[in-house]
């Protein structure tokens, strides 16, 4: 009974702390280029493939007054799922991640008829990928433009590394260069 009340307090509190944040769904695509680390042969093995994400984020920063310049420093959760595949296999990989991120705001200046909106941001997460789902992380950078109506449009590359315990130790683990391109709604 104690533990049902804990848990209803916790709901409580954490719906009301995070009540103004909104879930953003990224589409993209992934290109990834994959090698063990510990064997002769470094030829990479080039894979192409697609992410979705959601993330639980505040609302944009907004638009400061004509001539003024605005920033944000944020933490934003992230949830995904995707793939990548070549022309011998295909690898599912399904995670969670956490991106500080710096948002940067500009309004139209005096001799400048545009506003412009963009954050920068690095990320860490942890993942599961292939039909043994081995564990592994990434750790990426990368930045996107907030367009009218909070659209997003963007780019993030990094490295990766996936432990493969089922290969032999003289293979393991999988390093991956990663980058994606991506939209957010």
């Amino acid at each position: 009974m104690r533990t049902v009340g804990i848990l209803v307090a916790l709901g409580l509190f954490a719906s009301t702390a995070h009540a103004d944040r909104q879930t953003v769904t990224w589409l993209g695509l992934s290109m990834a280029g994959t090698s063990y680390a510990n064997t002769t042969n470094q030829d990479a093995n080039m894979n192409a493939g697609a992410r979705i994400a959601l993330t639980f984020e505040d609302a944009p920063i907004a638009l400061p007054p004509v001539g003024m310049f605005d920033h944000d420093a944020r933490l934003v959760p992230e949830l995904f799922a995707g793939f990548y595949m070549n022309d011998k296999r295909a690898r599912s990989q399904l995670g969670a991640g956490l991106r500080a991120e710096l948002q940067l705001a500009r309004n139209q200046a005096e001799g400048f008829a545009y506003h412009m909106r963009v954050a920068m941001y690095a990320a860490a997460r942890l993942k599961i990928s292939g039909p043994n789902a081995d564990g592994g992380a990434e750790f990426m950078l990368g930045e996107y433009l907030i367009g009218d109506r909070d659209r997003r449009f963007g780019w993030e590359g990094g490295l990766g590394i996936v432990k493969r315990p089922e290969l032999d130790a003289s293979e393991s683990p999988e390093l991956e260069a990663l980058v994606n391109i991506f939209v957010g709604f």
